[in-house]
This record gives C-alpha cells, structure tokens and sequence, in this order.
C-alpha cells in the first residue's frame, strides 16, 4: 500500500525542510540522547536511505550496545499522468525526524531504557532486524516456557556429546 503526501492523517504535510536538514536535526537529537555511534546511508537519487546507530546503556544489570537498523517511512508524489510517482523525501525524512524524536522523549519522560523504545529495530545481522525474525514466530512464542535469566537456568543440565570420527571406506 502506498501512502501519498496528501493523506490527511500524515503529519508535517506542509514542511519546508530539506532532507539534508531534516538528517542534521536527527544526529542532533540522537547526540543529544547520548547516541554518538552513527552511520547514514544516504542516497535519495537511488531511493535508498537508511540510518544506523549504536545504543549502550545497562539493561537489568546487564550493559548491552545492540545496533539500531531503521529505514524512513516511505511516502509518495502523484506525478502528472504517464509520469511515475516519485518519493516525497522532505515529507518522509521528516516523518522519519518526528518518529526518532518522540521516541527518545517518551523514554526519557517514562524512565525507560532507550532499548525498548527501538527493539523492533534491533540488527540481528546485514539484512533482518528482530522484528523481521519474531513477527513471524508470535503465536509459537506464546507457546514457549520461559527462557533462563542472565544467570542461567540452575536446573539446567548439561549435555555432553561423544564425537568419534569415522573413516571412508
């Protein structure tokens, strides 16, 4: 489904920032949250823009620094007839500026770890975050018992297995 510009639920329709600045008020406000670890893909010709960065806080005693993968919504320009639409990179970088903002705010408002607000977008390796591994798997997660803690499970019984190597014949 596409989202045009002129859907009257989008926010910041009628914005006149340019993508590059909607960009620089993003680093802005992730500095201003303590994220220094950034990496912008930034390609508007090619229709490829997307933005990483390193989170590193403590989580239940634990310090994790996961790496944040998040592409910008994508919002579309009707063309004239016999044109193709175009993306509308003004409107999306800064729905994508808005997104990341309030984000970062409610965790701050709400005494969140910063973690939570973004877990969706967690970078599980070069292609998938961990929304793409989970939302598959949701009704079988329901299922499953609970997993050990950081500690381990001390009921849990270790498993050794005997290797023997056989030879061709």
């Amino acid at each position: 489904m596409k989202i045009y510009a002129d859907d009257t639920n989008l926010p910041y329709k009628s914005t006149t920032m340019k993508p590059i600045d909607s960009k620089r008020d993003i680093d802005a406000i992730l500095a201003r949250y303590g994220i220094k670890k950034v990496m912008w893909e930034w390609d508007l010709q090619g229709n490829n823009v997307s933005l990483t960065f390193q989170l590193s806080e403590d989580f239940k005693d634990i310090h994790i620094s996961p790496l944040i993968r998040m592409k910008p919504p994508i919002v579309w320009r009707k063309k004239r007839r016999g044109q193709p639409d175009e993306i509308d990179w003004r409107l999306s970088i800064r729905i994508f500026h808005w997104y990341i903002k309030n984000q970062l705010a409610m965790t701050y408002a709400m005494q969140s770890q910063k973690i939570l607000a973004f877990l969706p977008y967690v970078a599980i390796n070069e292609q998938e975050t961990l929304k793409d591994v989970v939302i598959p798997h949701l009704e079988e997660i329901k299922h499953l018992k609970k997993l050990p803690g950081p500690n381990g499970n001390k009921r849990a019984k270790t498993i050794q297995v005997v290797y023997k190597e056989v030879e061709k014949e």
